[in-house]
């Protein structure tokens, strides 16, 4: 298996095809994990259904996902060419990561030069301040808005609106360009992950309104996590995609789920939608 750390973001093998790891917490024996290229033509998978027979039911989560046997996987670390390998030494020496607490994700794996995805397991504030100021000296330079444009129409389309998007990254520090090629940087909250239910949901229900996103509590990280009002009551906003990391304080809407937990109510939006109202 290598050194898998189970965590959010984190490439596997599993027959024949490139997974990514989903999360932190997995079921005994197993990892929830979405199937995304096929290793013999490096087409992109469609459906997970595709792949999997059939999903399996979690009742911590109270939903069902793809899971794969945690003894039947092995970390993917294919040799990236010598200039990628060079961005990737230097960006997290730069920022003040240990190259071993790292590890290259996306399509770069399959010799794709679009984008860069670096997931980072564990995340430190010192982290942040030294991105901030390497963008202040212009040794890292602010993301364009072609760019942002291009991530938005092939990523994004379905999670949001253009305006949305361009709101909530117009200032983002976890997208810039070093050396002309576009680098997206993925903290885990988590430096590893479990293999149990540590965090488990007691009612799942859809939910669609309006929110007020009041203030940050983890705002660079995966899972984000934001205070918010609704209506007259304070919740939480969480999630795992990195569209809703950086969430501009403010009025939006959602759709998604709304999960009771021990902590208290959280708005989930990752399987549906947010858009900025004001």
């Amino acid at each position: 298996m290598g050194n898998i750390r189970c965590i959010d973001g984190e490439p596997v093998v599993y027959k024949g095809y490139l997974w990514f790891i989903k999360g932190y917490q997995h079921p005994p024996d197993k990892i929830i994990a979405f199937p995304r290229y096929n290793l013999i033509n490096s087409s992109h998978v469609t459906s997970v259904l595709q792949v999997v027979d059939q999903l399996y039911y979690w009742d911590c989560l109270k939903i069902e996902v793809p899971v794969i046997k945690l003894d039947e996987i092995m970390l993917y670390k294919p040799g990236l060419d010598n200039f990628i390998e060079y961005i990737v030494d230097t960006i997290v020496d730069m920022i003040g990561i240990d190259r071993e607490d790292c590890v290259v994700s996306g399509s770069t794996l399959l010799g794709r030069r679009r984008d860069l995805d670096i997931v980072v397991y564990g995340f430190s504030e010192e982290y942040i301040s030294n991105i901030e100021k390497l963008l202040r000296e212009r040794v890292f330079e602010r993301i364009r808005y072609d760019q942002l444009y291009y991530e938005y129409l092939s990523k994004h389309v379905k999670d949001t609106d253009l305006y949305t998007y361009m709101y909530i990254k117009k200032d983002t520090i976890l997208h810039f360009l070093f050396n002309n090629v576009h680098v997206n940087l993925r903290f885990n909250r988590f430096s590893r992950g479990v293999h149990g239910c540590v965090d488990p949901v007691y009612k799942r229900e859809f939910f669609i309104g309006e929110i007020h996103v009041l203030k940050p509590i983890f705002k660079y990280v995966i899972p984000s996590k934001y205070l918010i009002r609704w209506y007259d009551r304070v919740l939480y906003l969480e999630s795992y995609r990195e569209i809703y990391s950086e969430l501009p304080v403010g009025r939006y809407y959602v759709e998604g789920f709304i999960e009771h937990r021990r902590d208290g109510e959280y708005i989930v939006p990752d399987h549906g939608r947010l858009i900025y109202l004001s």
